[in-house]
């Protein structure tokens, strides 16, 4: 089940419904790859929390391809136990350049987003300045659950614009919580 959790959010396969907003806008995850030339990667390692189940894992994000309606990614996830790789899962994704407000927290109507300013994170010993925002989204989650609270540190430095992420969904019986941080990346110029 946690690996299946897992690959289904670093997807971004736990999308947003409930609201049914039709309202078309930018795609922030296409936003965070578009500026970007292919061959552009990042790696993130994190741990998923799943009840009393941990499961660490690191992905590797590739841009595959870019146009103005959308980017392509390779998805290279691989899971861990302790320090040993356990297994390695590749796919692709493909993020529209648009798509419905309801489909992401980070443009959702009733997501309540707070600014916390700004903190450094350093990655391979170069500090990023980080935009840092707490997402607080009480409606029903596709996938995972009612109630979700993320914190981020965005930078449009990076690819994917996703520098750390700490999430938390809870149901009427369970929590789930992912946290993930850019350990290296490289950057293509278009």
């Amino acid at each position: 089940m946690l690996r299946q959790t897992t690959l289904m959010m670093l997807l971004g396969l736990a999308a947003t419904a409930g609201c049914g907003s039709l309202q078309i806008v930018p795609n922030p995850k296409y936003e965070g790859w578009a500026n970007f030339g292919v061959g552009s990667y990042v790696t993130l390692e994190g741990v998923e929390i799943f009840g009393r189940d941990r499961q660490p894992f690191r992905i590797t994000e590739r841009l595959m391809a870019v146009t103005e309606d959308q980017v392509e990614l390779e998805l290279t996830v691989v899971y861990f136990d302790g320090d040993e790789p356990t297994e390695s899962v590749v796919t692709r994704q493909w993020l529209s350049a648009v798509i419905f407000a309801s489909e992401s927290p980070l443009t959702h109507p009733d997501a309540d987003i707070a600014e916390q300013g700004s903190e450094t994170v350093v990655i391979n010993d170069e500090p990023f300045e980080c935009r840092v925002i707490e997402i607080n989204l009480d409606t029903q989650l596709l996938l995972l659950g009612q109630k979700l609270f993320a914190r981020l540190h965005l930078s449009e430095s990076i690819p994917g614009g996703v520098v750390q992420a700490a999430e938390a969904t809870t149901t009427t019986d369970r929590f789930y919580q992912f946290e993930k941080r850019v350990v290296d990346f490289q950057i293509v110029e278009q």
